[in-house]
């Protein structure tokens, strides 16, 4: 009992002991530590942070060429966390580039909402990108959203004024606004751009067109076919246009030049109504002849000749023609119409030369040839309002029962001057 009670008294002998030595140790030894100076605190603060940062270096070029490399081997799934790594970790903006290849990964991917929010956290950082613009424009242009599309491409022109492709691109974007006056303007500009593509000019021209300013459009053709003289588009544009403008002068000049260089049956055609309508008859058998030398059987043509030989006083040429055409195509409208027109000029003339003021038996006759022609015009839809017009306005003069009494047996006129009608 005595020797465990010796035991206790040791042990707690020894403890004090180590607790004093401990304690003593402490003392001396913190008040043997001098205290640092702000200078050295900075330093240090200086070491740990250089220390950090350079972890964090080591972490941003890790990620970069993680991403890059991954980027170039097309292995796209495996590239956005390395590179949302560098946005984060990038506090320097030392690779510029990062926005441009996350952004086309995800294009490539077929994410257009995660590729937007790249370009436009891109965009926050870097706002005279033109290549962040030009993106951001073209997926709000492939979504529909035509306004947001025409602000990027602008800020894109503004950033690279000489870029033909954005300005065009951006010319097609006010033409789906339907901002005329933008439009225009930005043709212009592609013009100046580019001064030899027709392309340009053409489009220009036609939407003038579009919107109401032929006069400047056909001012543009005609400029532009200065430097082209031979461009069939642009003579036969504007033959068409000053035929729908009754200018017979301009549009008989035009489509000769067309012609001239192209073979073109349906201006050939346009061309001899219009020598027709400007009352240049002549010509306008001599284009007839042109048809027919390729289309001996062209009923058009042949009654288009008997009109002008109608019109020129060469009835009986006109009738044979006429004639001609009808046994052609027995259902051509346009062939009795004439005939029945060189019928009734038959009758004005034979009047005329006999110096009468009233029209007789043999008048009427003629008349009722006429009337004839003209009834079996009027099967045709395509002339049956002008034959049916025609009809009315002879019918006062047709022969009447009283007329066929007084004049029993005679169903041919009897005078000589229609005797080439026989």
């Amino acid at each position: 009992m005595e020797s465990k009670k010796s035991l206790s008294l040791l042990q707690q002998f020894v403890c004090f002991s180590a607790l004093l030595v401990f304690a003593t140790v402490a003392y001396w030894g913190c008040s043997s530590t001098p205290k640092m100076t702000p200078e050295q605190m900075a330093e240090m603060e200086a070491r740990e942070k250089a220390k950090q940062d350079s972890i964090a270096n080591f972490e941003l070029r890790k990620n970069w060429s993680f991403g890059y490399t991954n980027y170039q081997n097309k292995e796209y799934e495996r590239v956005t966390g390395y590179f949302w790594k560098v946005i984060e970790l990038d506090k320097n903006n030392t690779f510029k580039d990062v926005y441009t290849f996350l952004g086309d990964t995800y294009m490539q991917q077929q994410k257009g909402d995660s590729a937007e929010i790249v370009y436009k956290k891109g965009i926050e950082i870097y706002p005279d990108n033109a290549f962040l613009h030009r993106q951001l424009g073209f997926i709000y242009e492939n979504t529909q959203r035509i306004p947001e599309a025409i602000a990027e491409y602008e800020k894109v022109v503004s950033l690279e004024p000489e870029s033909i492709q954005d300005v065009e691109r951006l010319t097609g974007l006010y033409v789906k606004a339907n901002d005329i006056d933008k439009a225009i303007e930005s043709y212009q500009s592609l013009m100046k751009l580019a001064p030899d593509n027709k392309a340009y000019q053409e489009d220009y021209a036609a939407l003038l067109a579009s919107t109401g300013r032929e006069s400047e459009a056909i001012d543009q053709k005609m400029e532009l076919l200065q430097a082209n003289p031979n461009d069939t588009k642009l003579l036969l544009d504007l033959a068409m246009y000053y035929k729908k403008e009754r200018n017979w002068d301009e549009a008989s000049t035009y489509y000769e030049r067309y012609l001239a260089i192209q073979d073109d049956a349906f201006a050939i055609e346009d061309l001899a109504d219009i020598y027709q309508n400007n009352g240049e008859f002549r010509k306008a058998i001599g284009v007839y002849d042109r048809i027919l030398a390729k289309k001996p059987n062209d009923v058009k043509a042949i009654a288009g000749q008997a009109e002008s030989y109608r019109e020129l006083g060469d009835l009986q040429r006109a009738l044979q023609l006429a004639q001609k055409a009808s046994r052609i195509d027995s259902k051509y409208g346009r062939a009795y119409l004439v005939a029945g027109q060189v019928y009734e000029a038959a009758v004005e003339k034979c009047k005329s030369q006999a110096g009468r003021k009233n029209y007789n038996f043999d008048d009427k006759l003629v008349f009722e040839m006429a009337n004839n022609q003209w009834k079996l015009a009027a099967r045709d839809p395509e002339v049956r309002n002008r034959a049916e017009s025609l009809m009315r306005s002879i019918a006062e003069v047709l022969p009447k029962s009283s007329d066929r009494f007084m004049n029993q047996g005679q169903t041919q006129p009897k005078s000589s001057c229609y005797s080439w009608l026989k």
